[in-house]
């Protein structure tokens, strides 16, 4: 009886491989990023894909995610400009301006949750300054 088990179960086994190499998986239609505030402060940001010339404004709340994402030109692309964000580190005057690049994850859709994520949070040896850090 064992041996009839056992040629069962290994063609058990090719089925399922077969099946799971069958499922379809959805198109990459977005390049996505997360900014998480890990802070107590509302933070002012900018923000700008590397081909466009002109920096946006934002302000994120503490606590608060928000998501910016590029739509390629066809599905499975895989490939965007990078996303600049510049923000300033001590929270006051502008003194100590930062300017990152980062990295972006492919997406079939456009949420926090499907994308590369990121967090302002405060320097670990002195709150008087914040980081944005990858996840």
């Amino acid at each position: 009886m064992t041996t009839c088990i056992l040629p069962s179960l290994v063609g058990l086994g090719v089925a399922v491989s077969i099946l799971g190499a069958t499922t379809a998986q959805a198109a990459n239609r977005f390049a996505v990023v997360c900014l998480h505030n890990r802070t107590g402060a509302p933070i002012n940001y900018q923000v700008k894909w590397a081909d466009v010339d002109r920096w946006d404004t934002n302000r994120i709340a503490p606590g608060a995610n928000t998501w910016f994402s590029h739509q390629y030109e066809r599905q499975n692309e895989n490939r965007s400009p990078r996303l600049l964000v510049r923000f300033d580190s001590d929270l006051t005057q502008q003194r100590y301006q930062i300017t990152y690049k980062l990295e972006r994850r492919a997406a079939a859709g456009k949420s926090c949750g499907e994308g590369k994520p990121y967090a302002f949070q405060y320097e670990p040896s002195n709150r008087k300054f914040i980081d944005l850090k990858a996840l």
